[in-house]
């Protein structure tokens, strides 16, 4: 699944390639904690986040309840996103200042 504001940025990135899933465990039988990290404390995605992770993971799971802990410890950074994510990004960037064709006087 997609972060919203990366959505809303034109820059579709999921969770787990930001670097907002920062562990999941096992929690008995079939129920299963994933602990999310904002992006920004002042993050105003984060319940949207956290609901369609519980959606996503208790499809996956088809049995079994997925709970989700925020880690507000937890300071993000790029540096959080896989690599493949921060190529793709700066890519997509590039291509927005292609398109916006400045040229620089002599």
């Amino acid at each position: 699944m997609s972060d919203p504001c990366s959505l809303v940025s034109g820059n579709p990135i999921g969770i787990v390639d930001l670097g907002l899933v920062r562990e999941v465990r096992a929690l008995g039988h079939e129920d299963i904690a994933i602990v999310i990290a904002p992006t920004s404390p002042a993050c105003m995605s984060l319940p949207i986040i956290a609901a369609l992770a519980t959606t996503a993971v208790e499809s996956a799971l088809g049995a079994g309840t997925a709970h989700v802990e925020i880690d507000h410890d937890f300071v993000w950074t790029s540096d959080a996103m896989s690599p493949a994510a921060r190529k793709a990004k700066r890519e997509r960037e590039l291509e927005k200042v292609a398109a916006l064709n400045i040229t620089r006087p002599l």
